[in-house]
């Protein structure tokens, strides 16, 4: 009888260790420290332990910031606006692609 480990076993026991599922690293601690709630045109930095009861009004709170990666998405929600002449949205979407062009020049 041989002790020595079967050939699957060493396979097992080669390979590196896998973290767990819910183990974050050291950026993604960092954005969740930053940035703990991620919107579709965005993030809330508001700190998690001031709670917010708003779910639609995120564009015009302070704690609202976006990038230029959402930039589609900002301005295809402006257009939407302009399509449904809504213009306070308009406005809305229109100010912060400009905060963008401005951020990004």
């Amino acid at each position: 009888m041989s002790t020595s480990p079967s050939p699957k076993n060493e396979a097992l026991y080669g390979q590196p260790a896998q973290l767990p599922a819910d183990a974050i690293g050291p950026k993604m601690a960092r954005l969740r420290r930053e940035h703990h709630r991620h919107l579709g045109n965005g993030w809330c930095t508001r700190p998690p332990e001031l709670d917010c009861a708003f779910e639609s009004i995120c564009e015009t709170c302070t704690f609202f910031q976006t990038s230029i990666e959402f930039r589609p998405t900002l301005q295809a929600q402006r257009d939407d606006a302009t399509a449904k002449h809504q213009d306070h949205r308009e406005k809305l979407f229109g100010s912060l692609l400009a905060r963008l062009d401005q951020d990004a020049s």
